[in-house]
């Protein structure tokens, strides 16, 4: 359909309401900010830099890209090396930056325009002709700008790492068109300075706090080094209560083959006070974590066994924010974490003690045991157990570690049910 210049003036208002009377949108602009689900934030940081070639496009001209994931979004691998140093930077000073759209094939910007033109999805976004919109060059991100400080630090930052706004009336859309030998970077090749981990052998290994897969974020001010430790030195903070953290640490994981590994973190207790640690371990696109004490002497402390599949993208990551307050002067330690292949069963999923073992008897100094609602202690009691008490097994599962056990069990005492510590219990033939 065309329309005259005359009639587009006086009907402004209902082409807005009808978009789909427009088929034309200015090169380049989408014109929508796309919703911010956050269904990555727990894969914020992360990168895979396993390239797959494709076809970009910008106002209409085909090239050859090379795009990798970051935060699990695909992106342009050059302008990946540059958004990861441009995050690392906004991380070190408190700020966390997070791509919420990349780049699109053609197959997507057709859907898209489809949905514009046709009105019947996408909420009926305009969206511009396939191979003429921006996020179809590789180039051109949507960050979470509405999340607090990201728009002022972008703003006054951005420029250093190549990233500028191209379209002024959309503050969450940033381009890098920069030199891909200005931002050396863990994927591609075109930097002799670019540092990637090695993988981990199919039999495992040991990341330690000093390796290239180890990585801190947030203020250097805030973060202590320190003799000891598993090879020699560690890394602490202060815990926090915030909602967001200040600190964190990052093992980042990349392995050489797909299997099921023990997991296990050196806890340097005799530095680490922290009893709240939470060590969050992500795994073929899952979550698990573990709650850890940190108190008492180093040792190695087992968070669980996971499957994890080849490659990379996976992480285990820790926050200062514990929830322990600050006033109370509790230190969080970052060290070493050590991956033993093993061919049993998963026992994230369950580890039951013997068939036989459908009775536990309560085995404390003399008090009560405490029943939680949840396999840690984090939470309040929800009632307690005798010592000496006999009581029905129902199931059990792994959860904080307790006394060097990673085993929960589910308990049915009569008058209350949930979990205890197995470290306080034994197996018993009682009927």
């Amino acid at each position: 359909m065309r329309i005259s210049l005359a009639a587009s003036i006086l009907t402004f208002h209902t082409l807005v309401l009808l978009p789909s009377c427009v088929n034309e949108v200015e090169p380049g602009d989408d014109f929508f900010e796309p919703e911010d689900t956050r269904d990555n934030v727990d894969m914020q940081g992360l990168h895979d830099c396993s390239e797959r070639p494709d076809t970009g496009y910008q106002r209409g001209d085909q090239f050859s890209i090379s795009v990798v994931s970051v935060d699990s979004r695909p992106v342009e691998v050059d302008t990946a090396n540059a958004y990861i140093a441009l995050q690392n930077a906004a991380a070190a000073d408190g700020v966390s930056v997070r791509i919420v759209s990349g780049f699109r094939t053609d197959d997507q910007q057709e859907y898209l325009y489809g949905c514009y033109v046709d009105c019947n999805c996408n909420n009926c976004n305009l969206a511009a002709r396939p191979g003429y919109s921006n996020h179809q060059s590789g180039h051109a991100l949507d960050l979470n700008t509405r999340d607090r400080g990201v728009l002022s630090w972008l703003n006054a930052n951005g420029a250093r790492f190549g990233f500028r706004r191209t379209v002024p009336s959309e503050p969450w859309h940033w381009e890098w068109w920069g030199n891909g030998a200005d931002h050396a970077g863990p994927c591609g090749s075109g930097s002799a300075n670019a540092r990637e981990a090695p993988a981990l052998p199919a039999t495992g290994g040991v990341i330690d706090d000093g390796d290239d897969a180890f990585s801190l974020g947030g203020p250097s001010s805030t973060l202590r080094a320190q003799d000891g430790g598993e090879q020699g030195d560690l890394v602490w903070t202060m815990t926090t209560d915030r909602s967001e953290p200040v600190n964190f640490a990052t093992w980042n994981l990349r392995f050489a083959e797909a299997g099921r590994y023990r997991v296990e973190a050196f806890v340097p207790g005799t530095v680490a006070t922290s009893e709240t640690a939470r060590y969050v371990i992500t795994h073929q696109g899952v979550n698990n974590t573990m709650i850890i004490d940190q108190r008492g002497a180093d040792r190695w402390v087992p968070l669980g066994t996971f499957a994890f599949a080849a490659g990379g993208n996976q992480r285990i990551r820790v926050n200062d924010n514990t929830g322990e307050a600050g006033n109370l002067e509790r230190k969080l330690a970052f060290d070493a974490v050590a991956f033993i292949r093993i061919d049993e069963p998963d026992p994230t999923q369950q580890t039951p003690p013997p068939a036989t073992c459908s009775t536990l008897v309560i085995i404390t100094t003399g008090g009560p045991l405490n029943v939680r609602r949840d396999p840690s202690t984090h939470d309040a009691s929800i009632g307690t157990v005798d010592d000496g008490a006999t009581v029905r097994r129902i199931d059990t599962v792994i959860g904080q570690s307790v006394s060097g056990s990673t085993d929960w069990h589910l308990i049915d005492a009569g008058g209350v049910t949930g979990y205890v510590a197995a470290a306080f219990t034994r197996c018993s033939d009682a009927p």
